[in-house]
């Protein structure tokens, strides 16, 4: 076994490469990410959704009385969004508990300030992580963070965008197999923490509060809110990588984090209107043509194609 293969599986000893032929590149790639990096156990534990033993019994398609709860399942969650399909779970621990196999919790599992969700059972070869303060509940093709395992000095917001970048997509979907995205995988996923996650924690509620509004509530007036939202992630994105490959940003004289604080401002005390016109400006002033942060995506894909092109264009 090569050197580099063993302090692979010395840091990940269960390690199950997706792609049996991928190159010594993109294997340094992953040496690099986890390098100085901590597991996400370590920020935040997840737990599997709600499991009824008698789905035909517990989920519903109109409530019944006070303890039916909107329910999601896997296939609801997507990139910083949920979906419902007008589901509710009758939401009863005592008769679940009947049946052996359930795992049912307590109403305080799912009732929290805040909470971060992705897929258990997946198809898209990719990680999708939803943030929810709205006290939702989730079934077992879901994995649902632990407000009590949860180190309240790193951001749900920032760990949602983590989980959603490419970099960690390239390293998780040519670490393990999918579809399935169990604990212990998720868990070992290799976290840096940022700084100042507080660009990161912006950058989400744009993007959560334009989700929110939908194609249908354009906060402008010629393009769709999901352009914009893209715009958001692909800034995310670049963040994600100068945080992971600091170095070689230096070395290439790229930088997204000094410009992010200056452009992308705050929108957590602000009212309504006043949230819709700061992201505007947000969205508008990326557009600009002498904007640092639109020349250095461009730049970023030729001054360090070597490192960003295999992270792009993962499978």
């Amino acid at each position: 076994m090569k050197r580099l293969e063993f302090q692979f599986l010395k840091f990940f000893p269960t390690r199950s490469f997706n792609n049996t032929h991928i190159s010594e590149k993109q294997k340094e790639i992953f040496k690099r990410i986890e390098k100085g990096s901590i597991r996400l156990e370590q920020v935040v534990k997840f737990s599997r959704g709600i499991k009824t033993s008698n789905d035909e019994r517990f989920i519903l398609d109109n409530p019944k009385d006070k303890f039916c709860k909107p329910v999601y399942r896997g296939k609801n969650i997507k990139a910083y969004q949920m979906n419902w399909a007008n589901e509710y779970i009758w939401y009863r621990p005592d008769l679940m508990k009947e049946k052996v196999g359930s795992v049912s919790y307590t109403k305080e599992f799912f009732e929290v300030p805040e909470k971060i969700v992705t897929q258990r059972i997946n198809s898209s070869m990719q990680l999708l992580c939803a943030y929810d303060n709205k006290q939702n509940y989730f079934l077992d093709t879901t994995n649902v963070s632990r407000y009590e395992d949860w180190n309240r000095k790193v951001s749900l917001k920032y760990i949602c965008a983590l989980l959603n970048s490419r970099v960690i997509n390239f390293w998780y979907c040519n670490t393990y197999l999918m579809p399935t995205i169990g604990l212990y995988e998720l868990h070992s996923i290799p976290v840096k923490i940022a700084s100042s996650q507080n660009i990161f924690n912006n950058l989400v509620d744009y993007i959560l509060l334009l989700t929110d509004k939908g194609d249908k509530n354009p906060i402008n007036d010629y393009v769709p809110n999901s352009h914009i939202i893209q715009l958001f992630e692909e800034v995310i994105n670049a963040l994600v990588y100068e945080l992971y490959f600091e170095e070689d940003f230096k070395n290439a004289k790229i930088a997204f984090m000094k410009y992010a604080e200056r452009d992308f401002k705050s929108i957590e005390a602000l009212g309504k209107e006043e949230k819709i016109k700061t992201i505007h400006k947000a969205y508008q002033t990326l557009r600009e043509k002498e904007n640092e942060i639109r020349q250095n995506l461009k730049l970023m894909d030729t001054r360090l194609a070597d490192l960003i092109m295999p992270i792009k264009t993962v499978k």
